[in-house]
């Protein structure tokens, strides 16, 4: 998007000249702190794993005349783009103002979803000359590197489960507004899709009247049908991000139709957190 889009202030700063110079950025270092990042419940500062300056977002002020109506576009994408229901409404709501000189970097991680409703990362990249500090993310055996522009805004968003990591800026600065994903509510659900849900009721008909495979029957003379059918779903999730409404991607759309094919065969659906080992036989 066009720089002007967005006008962002800084407490001590004043409004921010887009795209950034060398002196402005130095003035928001003096206004930083040095990064921290969480592991498990713990949060830490280590510049050997991230090493970035930081401004909280209670010293941020963001407008501009085009601000609002950009950022609804981009939410609507980022929904799309992530493979959300229409159903879904994204807000977003800004974590901190990020300042990389050269040298610095952040290791690959995951991000933790601070808001029971957070299901992502929204990086906002501020224009700027620099070179390295690409955003790399991860998922599923696949990665993507997003590069900033040095004269345009740019926008990356991805889910708060999918790894990923800031390579060393090697000149100049990068500088990057990253904003908490919310699904702030759910709007009702469009009509069902009939044909996927009769071929799903039908396989768990079967599911759960056929005997199980007899793999680990261990002498038992037959096995007896099955009581549980797990689905395993493709992203992690917390246990307080666990739910109904903030599933996602195709996560969300599966367990839709599942629900409903649960329903027409009175099965009961739910969700839980799973923990999967492997158990191996060896001579």
């Amino acid at each position: 998007m066009p720089a002007r889009a967005l006008r962002i202030e800084v407490d001590g700063v004043g409004e921010l000249p887009l795209p950034l110079r060398a002196p402005v950025t130095r003035k928001l270092i003096a206004q930083a702190r040095q990064a921290s990042f969480g592991r498990g419940k713990q949060t830490l500062s280590d510049t050997t794993v991230r090493d970035t300056w930081e401004i909280t977002p209670d010293r941020i002020t963001l407008g501009g005349t085009d601000w609002d109506r950009t950022l609804e576009g981009v939410l609507n994408g980022v929904r799309t783009a992530l493979g959300l229901p229409p159903a879904v409404v994204l807000r977003a709501e800004p974590h901190a103002l990020l300042v990389y000189g050269k040298g610095q970097f952040f290791l690959p991680h995951q991000d933790s979803e601070k808001d029971d409703s957070m299901v992502g990362t929204l990086v906002v990249s501020l224009p700027s000359h620099h070179t390295g500090g690409e955003l790399v993310v991860s998922h599923a055996g696949r990665s993507v590197v997003h590069q900033a522009s040095r004269e345009k805004l740019t926008f990356a968003a991805f889910y708060a489960d999918c790894p990923h990591e800031v390579k060393p800026v090697r000149s100049g600065y990068r500088v990057t507004l990253t904003m908490n994903l919310l699904a702030e509510r759910i709007r009702p659900a469009g009509e069902d899709d009939g044909d996927r849900v009769a071929g799903l009721a039908h396989c768990l008909t079967e599911h759960f009247t056929e005997p199980a495979q007899e793999r680990y029957a261990y002498g038992r003379q037959k096995a007896a049908p099955p009581n549980r059918l797990v689905y395993l779903l493709d992203h992690e999730y917390t246990q307080r991000g666990l739910d109904w409404d903030r599933l996602k991607g195709a996560d969300a759309t599966r367990t839709a139709l599942l629900r409903q094919a649960a329903a027409e065969t009175d099965c009961e659906a739910v969700l839980a957190l799973a923990e999967v080992k492997e158990t191996w036989d060896a001579p």
